[in-house]
């Protein structure tokens, strides 16, 4: 207890100066630009002296004895330098100009993905460490970038615990190429991005930069939207140790440690970080627990080599947040969410399931549930997907150099979901008048008859391995020219079985539907289908977030408890080579030209959900001895697999046999990606660029494998893209305008036509993803940031900044084969409504001309910051308006209200989510006491507590978070 009341009052007391030591200060800053550069390290050789910069450039080293001392600055992307000072009888006032470069001696993460202020004509913005540690608080890295613009970004469960969505320039996060330390992350197969995977790089994150639009990324295809671009921290040139404790209220406790050796004989360094996390969202149910672990050692070989290997994972599950309609969340609040979750006092009185024995049809064992002293949630991600990687870094010259990264990852686990039988979602099984006032089921019989009886548990699996090497030389042959040539290789091999693991009870089910022709060859059609008997059954690994033990079921040969299972495999590479050609000291030409080469390979070990079989004659049965025998069904060998169906669902009669042909294609395509740009700085102030860039990335999965009617002829995407825009840069204020216009070409979207739900080609939902057409994204973006103190004396310490994005994102073409199907009119929306609030199906040719939904088409911010000494303090406001949440301007269910006996509800529709204002406020203080130093910093989001909606879907709104709250305390050593 002393000790724990010493350290506190450790970060409210002032240090007495010593006698006979000093201060050196100073400032370090831009050559070209002389704006200040934050983050920069600052050691005094020979010593354990350092420090970094902060926001405004400054720096601070104290308690320095008399002497004469080398001083070193750096900074990725900078060259180092180095100057002598000497210390007597008086504090030192030391400057730096640093020049730009992207060779860094002592930096062994060098990253040329990353634009360059003045120079990379493209439009970006970046958030340093000091920004990181004021802003993140156990959130999703994307909610750091809130303010930006042209950049959307929220979380389904409205605090960012692992949920969190992102948009940049209309464009989902499935098309913006997410990099750690250089390495694309996104998946290979489905260019998904999941936020839940990567808690321990937003924890130990550097520095952030965002590009938008095709930008200057070398590595890969898909980069449509922009790039994310995580770089995590260097070696510190001294050791620290500290402990991270965070609160919030819903419920955000995180607490670790942080270890760094600092150089050890000017050659090593080790850093290790590690926490524990548990929040809760503003959603219930939406419980997230999880481990964050980061290590990197650092080896510097000489003046020119070094090498660094990371490991970093972050294993976690965590509840989802399910949109529904907005009468749901009249009628019970915003903090209310229909995806699966009951009480534990419910569970508690549930029967044994007969299918494994267990109690309470084991909803407390923990196993693909996430279960806590009060509730588990039944439908949950869980997963751990470590990576580990090995930079290197040989600096031969200051002209040039070469770098190297390794890399490899696995990933383990899946996602549990509560389905519903027959038509209509799990939470009209349970009327709104049967659930408590937040609406959860209290009642045990409810729950069991009416709520699991009605429903079952699947879990869709994935169990992949990837790895890869980076590698680029830069060099300059000329002194006005910088070139950098390069390759990327990436191999991606992942299982996906999906499995029924929980029947709540029942014996089996007959919910997979497929279609089938006769020993004729007749087509099928909606009568010619029949639905296969499914049984309980899982891996056999219990734990949800471990590592290994994920191997795939052998109890099963018959696949008899699965959905799906499948395999996927994607190599790639990227041949690229970019140059930066200063034609004047003013006038850069820059130009960039990638091959990139995929494959695609997919093999099923079952017939997805809805595949087309032939129907055996009674001959072929005999000639088989298929007869009675169920354990006939399953995999052939022959890429051939048997089915059975039973005469009724209680009946254990065989009335049928049928055979599938299994999916084993190869799709493989080559492509080039040229990009060009230039920038040309007017005076030290202003500067223009522009920019063309032309992209593509293959077609979407689900155009591709289309419910297992491959369509191997889908056109890839392709996007071409130009824009132009002007910087202003001073001591007083940096601003940046920009204009953009983006197509994309071979466009998909997901359909729903419930008329085709369980048909071949269609999923049980009646949905589809197809290739519509051309959509056209253009719009202007501005952003600035000011030191008002350099403006107005008196305004001393005041930092504003601000943002408005203006889009406009339609669909302009609609390809001819998308707009008939089967010689009618393609159903592109069964279930849209028009204004009156009545079903008005909306067709595929209706498309054109209307906006693409996606996220707000205007966005604004400003953002104010006072700082004192070590004191911060500031508030922003994000402004978002015309947001068509879905294609084709399809009427929205966003308001209404129940009468007063909550049986009827009167809705307000729109073709836009309403407009909405969200603030909110950070403070800190930065203590430095005695060699302890640290941090208090907090959080107000959404100040003002207000209801709003934060994206919409098919299946209806998704409510935006309320009032939360952080407190985040650092002590280091």
């Amino acid at each position: 207890m002393k000790k724990a009341i010493s350290l506190l009052s450790l970060l409210v007391i002032t240090t007495v100066p010593i006698f006979g030591q000093y201060t050196i200060k100073g400032v370090i800053t831009d050559s070209e630009s002389g704006q200040p550069i934050p983050s920069v390290n600052i050691l005094l050789s020979g010593t354990k002296l350092g420090a970094t910069t902060n926001s405004d450039g400054n720096y601070v080293i104290e308690n320095v004895p008399s002497g004469v001392y080398q001083v070193k600055a750096s900074i990725l992307g900078y060259v180092p330098q180095t100057k002598s000072v000497t210390v007597a009888g008086a504090d030192v006032e030391l400057n730096f100009s640093l020049r730009q470069s992207s060779v860094q001696v002592g930096e062994v993460i060098v990253e040329v993905n990353r634009a360059r202020e003045r120079e990379t004509p493209v439009a970006f913005s970046n958030i340093g460490k000091e920004q990181i540690n004021e802003r993140i608080h156990g959130q999703d890295a994307p909610l750091l970038l809130k303010g930006t613009p042209g950049l959307y970004a929220f979380s389904t469960d409205g605090v960012g615990n692992g949920e969190a969505k992102l948009f940049v320039r209309g464009f989902n996060q499935n098309y913006v190429q997410v990099l750690i330390n250089g390495i694309p992350t996104n998946d290979p197969e489905s260019n998904a991005v999941y936020w839940s995977n990567w808690g321990s790089v937003s924890a130990a994150a550097a520095s952030v930069q965002v590009q938008r639009g095709a930008g200057s990324s070398l590595y890969g295809a898909g980069s449509f939207g922009g790039s994310f671009n995580i770089v995590t921290g260097e070696a510190s040139p001294q050791p620290h140790y500290g402990v991270n404790l965070s609160f919030g209220d819903p419920v955000n406790t995180m607490y670790g440690v942080d270890l760094n050796t600092g150089l050890i004989d000017n050659k090593y360094a080790v850093s290790f970080r590690f926490d524990r996390k548990v929040g809760e969202g503003n959603r219930l149910g939406a419980r997230y627990e999880g481990y964050n672990y980061y290590f990197s050692g650092s080896w510097f070989i000489n003046e020119q080599q070094s090498l660094k290997a990371v490991l970093h994972g972050a294993p976690q599950e965590h509840g989802y947040s399910f949109s529904n309609d907005i009468s749901y969340f009249k009628y019970f609040n915003f903090k209310a969410n229909s995806a699966p979750w009951l009480p534990m006092s419910v569970i508690n009185a549930l029967p044994t399931n007969p299918n494994d024995g267990k109690a309470h049809y084991g909803l407390d064992d923990g196993r693909r549930e996430l279960v806590t002293d009060d509730y588990a949630t039944l439908a949950h991600n869980h997963f751990h997907k470590p990576q580990a990687e090995l930079h290197y870094n040989y600096d031969f010259d200051k002209q040039t150099s070469l770098r190297a990264t390794f890399f490899y990852s696995m990933g383990r686990g899946g996602g549990s979901s509560l389905n519903a039988l027959g038509s209509g979602s799990l939470s009209n099984f349970v009327a709104n008048n049967l659930r408590a006032p937040d609406g959860s089921i209290t009642n045990a019989l409810v729950a069991d008859t009416l709520y699991l009886k009605n429903s079952y548990q699947r879990d869709s699996y994935s169990l992949h391995q990837q790895w890869g090497i980076l590698t680029n030389y830069e060099f300059q042959p000329l002194d006005q020219l910088r070139v950098t040539a390069g390759l990327e290789y990436r191999s991606w091999t992942a299982d996906h079985p999906g499995h029924f693991t929980n029947l709540y009870g029942k014996t089996n089910l007959s919910v997979q539907q497929y279609g089938f022709k006769d020993s004729t060859g007749g087509t099928a059609s909606a009568s010619a289908s029949f639905r296969r008997r499914t049984y309980q059954g899982d891996l056999s690994q219990e734990s949800d977030i471990a590592l290994f033990g994920w191997e795939l079921a052998t109890n099963d040969p018959t696949y008899r408890t699965q959905y799906r299972n499948y395999l996927g495999e994607t190599p790639q590479y990227t041949i690229f080579a970019s140059a930066t050609y200063h034609v004047l000291s003013n006038l850069s030409l820059s130009g960039t030209l990638q091959y990139v080469w995929y494959q695609y390979h997919l093999k099923e070990n079952m017939p997805s959900e809805n595949a087309i079989g032939r129907r055996l004659t009674y001959a072929e049965k005999v000639a088989r001895g298929l007869g009675q025998d169920p354990s006939k069904e399953g995999p052939t060998g022959n890429g051939k697999f048997l089915m059975a169906e039973y005469q009724s669902s209680t009946s254990s009669t065989i009335i049928n046999w049928y055979e599938f042909d299994l999916v084993d294609a190869t799709r493989s395509r080559g492509f080039f990606q040229p990009k060009l740009g230039a920038n040309y700085n007017v005076n030290d102030n202003i500067n223009v660029f522009g920019n063309f860039s032309h992209v593509e990335r293959f077609v979407d999965l689900g155009v591709y494998y289309n419910q297992g009617r491959l369509n191997p002829n889908a056109e890839d995407e392709i996007s071409n893209q130009y824009e132009v825009g002007i910087g202003w840069t001073s001591e007083e204020v940096t601003a940046k305008l920009n204009t953009y216009l983006m197509t994309w070409d071979n466009k998909s979207a997901r359909i729903q036509d419930q008329s085709q739900a369980g048909q071949p080609g269609y999923d049980r939902n009646g949905n589809k993803s197809i290739l519509v057409g051309t959509a056209e994204y253009k719009g202007v973006e501005f952003e600035f940031t000011s030191k008002l103190g350099n403006i107005i004396d008196v305004l001393s310490g005041f930092e504003a900044r601000g943002s408005l994005t203006l889009s406009n994102n339609v669909w302009t073409k609609v390809l001819d084969d998308a707009k008939i199907v089967g010689g009618k009119r393609a159903v592109f929306n069964s279930n849209a409504r028009n204004a009156a609030g009545n079903i008005d199906t909306l067709f595929v040719d209706e498309l054109q001309g209307t906006h693409v939904g996606g996220p707000p088409q205007t966005m604004a911010s400003f953002g104010l910051t006072y700082r004192w000494n070590d004191f911060f303090a500031g508030f922003d406001v994000n402004y978002y308006d015309d947001h068509y949440g879905l294609d084709g301007d399809t009427y929205i269910r966003v308001d209404g209200s129940w009468n007063a006996t909550k049986t009827t509800f009167t809705y307000k529709l729109d073709q836009k989510l309403p407009s909405r204002t969200i603030v909110d406020l950070q403070a800190g203080y930065r203590v430095n006491v005695s060699g302890i130093k640290g941090v208090v910093s907090g959080q107000v989001l959404n100040l003002f507590d207000k209801e709003y909606l934060a994206d919409v879907d098919n299946f209806g709104v998704i409510p935006g978070g309320l009032r939360s709250y952080r407190l985040n305390i650092g002590i280091f050593l």
